[in-house]
């Protein structure tokens, strides 16, 4: 975390805590702990996309699933809904405008996947 505008030196951690922030798609840090599921190690989750106004993030796996969890992720290998169709690696997934759909971009499928979102 950098100082901005300027790029002064990084930020203490206690200061970006509660940092309102407009979007997350990193994989490793607080907010996506319990994104991990059992057997997983650090490599298997190659992508994540936090969307506010469903309060949930997307995960993109080394194994084809796409999964929704509940905003903060933060329980050990939280429950999630899953969803499978592409035949390797998942290596993107975004949110559209509107959350009403979330695009998914295969490895070595090359596809692009568009999964309808529906609020239960």
């Amino acid at each position: 975390f950098w100082a901005m505008p300027g790029g002064g030196p990084p930020l203490p951690a206690a200061r970006c805590r509660d940092v309102p922030w407009a979007s997350f798609t990193c994989h490793v840090g607080w907010p996506v702990r319990g994104i991990w599921q059992a057997g997983m190690d650090g490599t298997d989750v190659n992508d994540v996309c936090w969307c506010a106004p469903l309060g949930v993030v997307a995960a993109a796996d080394d194994y084809g699933k796409v999964r929704l969890l509940r905003w903060p992720c933060v329980r050990e290998h939280a429950d999630a809904q899953e969803v499978a169709g592409h035949s390797s690696h998942v290596t993107r997934v975004r949110f559209a405008a509107g959350a009403g759909a979330l695009l998914s971009a295969g490895g070595a499928d090359a596809c692009i996947m568009q999964w309808r979102v529906i609020r239960r």
